[in-house]
């Protein structure tokens, strides 16, 4: 077993986040208190200047837990600055030994999470499973679970940066980043190059320079992922949009193999192709990916069918902090 770290910060990322902030944070309160008592835990917020009321939320939230920390730093805004600077801003106020990334709409789950962010250095990323939030309903996701397994299958003997190049399924918030590498000045440097679309520069940085060290998933889920009306990809489509042509771009220029080069020039094809029907029946990617997880298929399977991932304890945890979400939204912010 992991041995838990002396020191690890919670990183928060907020905009737009009023219906789900408390959550966040009375999930975050639930990992200190369950996991974290002898470890000194460290809080930095960032909110990119919210027309909502997420920073009174936070505030009020910090004013009345304010002794689960040893530091709390608060990033707020006076303009929307785009999700990478906040994220590059975060990482670099990390003074902790680990630490865990995450949205301001999305939730803890009950594993500890401590434990989980102290690995091997020789790992530059630890994945975890997903459940996601719809609809206020914690649901499985069966398409996730296999992609998740399907990709650490087919790149288990490549280089990490391999899998970020070509297809791959990987799920930011149940990702674990290490601290060495996602603080090079060369990783943030390229992070600062984008605007809005951070998970996916992090990883090709940290892929590109330090492609020795490896990609591992442990088989629990560390947070509950949400979209929402105020997701990215939603509220800022446009500049989205321009991010992830601008990595294409990025990845096309260095990367010397005809093959791969053709491959990520069909890619941009098909991110800019509007029907996603025929965006998928023309990635090549797609049908690489799948032929080569063919050849893991019964591996593949066998982990899909016996891997318990403990639904209804997640369903027991969700509902506990949902309900304590609301009691102090009852008792602190009502007007």
């Amino acid at each position: 077993m992991q041995k838990n770290p002396n020191s690890f910060s919670f990183l928060v990322l907020a905009y737009n986040h009023e219906k789900f902030i408390i959550d966040h944070l009375e999930s975050i309160k639930y990992q200190v208190q369950k996991h974290g008592t002898k470890i000194v835990v460290d809080l930095l917020i960032s909110d990119d200047n919210s027309t909502d009321r997420t920073v009174e939320y936070i505030d009020t939230w910090i004013k009345s837990n304010y002794n689960l920390f040893n530091r709390i730093k608060k990033n707020f805004n006076d303009f929307n600055s785009g999700t990478c600077l906040c994220t590059s801003k975060l990482i670099l106020d990390v003074e902790t030994e680990t630490f865990k990334l995450t949205a301001g709409d999305d939730i803890y789950s009950f594993e500890n999470i401590f434990e989980a962010s102290y690995f091997d250095n020789s790992i530059a990323f630890l994945g975890g499973f997903q459940l996601n939030i719809e609809d206020d309903i914690l649901k499985k996701d069966f398409i996730s679970k296999f992609l998740i397994i399907s990709s650490q299958e087919v790149y288990s003997n490549k280089k990490i940066n391999s899998r970020f190049i070509n297809f791959s399924y990987n799920n930011a918030p149940n990702l674990f980043y290490n601290l060495h590498c996602i603080q090079d000045i060369r990783v943030i440097q390229y992070l600062n190059k984008f605007d809005v679309t951070e998970d996916w520069p992090i990883q090709i940085a940290i892929s590109r320079f330090f492609s020795q060290k490896k990609y591992k998933y442990l088989n629990k889920v560390f947070v509950y992922y949400r979209r929402t009306s105020s997701s990215t990809y939603l509220v800022a489509s446009s500049r989205f949009n321009k991010d992830r042509i601008k990595i294409f771009e990025d990845l096309i220029k260095n990367n010397s193999n005809y093959f791969s080069k053709l491959r990520l020039m069909n890619k941009v094809v098909c991110f800019k192709v509007k029907n996603k029907i025929i965006s998928r029946l023309i990635n090549i990617d797609l049908y690489l990916f799948f032929v080569n997880a063919l050849l893991h298929f019964p591996t593949i399977i066998y982990k899909i069918l016996f891997i318990n991932l403990r639904k209804e304890l997640h369903l027991k945890h969700y509902g506990l902090i949902v309900k304590n979400a609301s009691s102090f939204k009852s008792e602190k912010l009502q007007r």
